[in-house]
This record gives structure tokens, C-alpha cells and sequence, in this order.
């Protein structure tokens, strides 16, 4: 599963670095809409502000395995995409 994030949360401004919560909010969101699990979000609190900078972010759901989410910096500023595995 693939999404932006500028995507999800249509009423949302896109989140980036600068908003960590935004991001597993988004991560939570979009996983509810695609698979109908409800599951809390844990990415790393600090990212350097790099473009093509990756990172992990882990989806606890209860009775599943963790669902990792792997997200990428579009720009230097801080936007990001991320899909799910």
C-alpha cells in the first residue's frame, strides 16, 4: 500500500517532519481506510530534514503482527510519502 500523505486527511495541511504526530495520525488513517484495522502509530520523534531521507515507522494493531510503514522525504522541507509492507 502506497499514499502520500498531502493525500489523506483531505482537510488536513500536508504533515511534515516538523509535526511527528500529524504523520502517525495519517499512517493510522489510512491503514483504517484500506485494511479496516485500527492501530497506533510509532515513528521516530527526531528526522533530519533531508531530501530522499527514510525512515520506519511501526503500526501496533491488536491480534496482528506490527505493520511497518516505510517513509520517504519528498523535499527538503520536510514532506513525506510512505507506504505500508
Amino acid at each position: 500500500m502506497t499514499a502520500t500523505l498531502a493525500a489523506c486527511g483531505g482537510a488536513l495541511p500536508p504533515p511534515d517532519l516538523r509535526n511527528i504526530a500529524q504523520i502517525e495520525r495519517a499512517i493510522e488513517q489510512t491503514l483504517a481506510a484500506r485494511t479496516h484495522l485500527d492501530g497506533r502509530a510509532y515513528c521516530p520523534q527526531t528526522v533530519p530534514e533531508m531530501k530522499s531521507e527514510r525512515f520506519s515507522c511501526v503500526v501496533a494493531v491488536r491480534g496482528h503482527s506490527p505493520i511497518i510503514f516505510a517513509v520517504t522525504e519528498v523535499n527538503n522541507t520536510g514532506t513525506v510519502t510512505y507506504s505500508g509492507q
